[in-house]
């Protein structure tokens, strides 16, 4: 049976462009892309990964409750256990890596904090654009996930979006400007907007609370102010 379900998560792995090492022990902390690989195929990993946890897991019982503790089969199962949690939480980031690599949102972020009080970031148009296009791909994802896992890929993209957007704020804004912390205010409230649609309110509040600090570090006029 774990020789069945082993094979199983190498089909996944493979599908994902993600090398497993034979001992079962671990993936590659980075996807080994040979291809492209579609958005679909990637969402059908994140779902493929956790059923097959819940059959290893299913299946595991099922054999301790017929013959007793085995320390051999455990740890194979447990190693196998391990393999599928590392597949899932790959598959969520490449979920995450593709949409922000999306080509409409290639220029947005290399020119982000750039341009003055009449720019694309300034203005507004440039978040939204972003907001736009990450719901476009959850959209997808509510579709095709059950709920607990389209939650689950949702906080890992905005984890990345917001980590995104934070390094690009400390590497391209060059100088602060009047409309620098209320833009900034602004984006927060459209972050936490676009959040709530699949989480709670507070969960938001408390995903953006690094951009709440910048935006706070930003306002101070002195180090005494933050």
């Amino acid at each position: 049976v774990a020789k069945m379900i082993f094979d199983y998560t190498l089909n996944v792995g493979e599908r994902l462009g993600v090398t497993i090492t034979s001992d079962l022990a671990s993936t590659s902390s980075r996807t080994a892309m040979r291809e492209p690989v579609a958005f679909e195929s990637i969402v059908a990993g994140v779902n493929d990964t956790r059923r097959c946890r819940t059959l290893a897991l299913d299946a595991y019982k099922v054999i301790k409750e017929t013959i007793g503790d085995d320390a051999e089969i455990s740890a194979s199962f447990d190693q196998i256990v391990n393999v599928l949690n590392a597949l899932h939480a790959e598959a969520r980031r490449m979920i995450s890596r593709q949409v922000l690599e999306d080509p409409a949102l290639h220029d947005v972020f290399q020119k982000l904090y750039s341009g003055g009080p009449d720019g694309a970031w300034a203005s507004g148009e440039a978040m939204t654009t972003i907001l736009a296009t990450v719901e476009d791909y959850l959209s997808d994802v509510d579709l095709w996930l059950e709920d607990e896992l389209a939650c689950s890929v949702t906080e890992t993209l905005f984890e990345h979006l917001i980590e995104r957007l934070f390094l690009a704020f400390t590497k391209q804004l060059v100088a602060l400007a009047p409309h620098t912390a209320p833009r900034l205010e602004e984006d927060e409230r459209a972050l936490v907007e676009s959040m709530s649609l699949r989480m709670s309110h507070n969960k938001s509040l408390g995903r953006i609370s690094r951009l709440t600090n910048l935006r706070e570090l930003v306002n101070a006029t002195d180090t005494d102010g933050f």
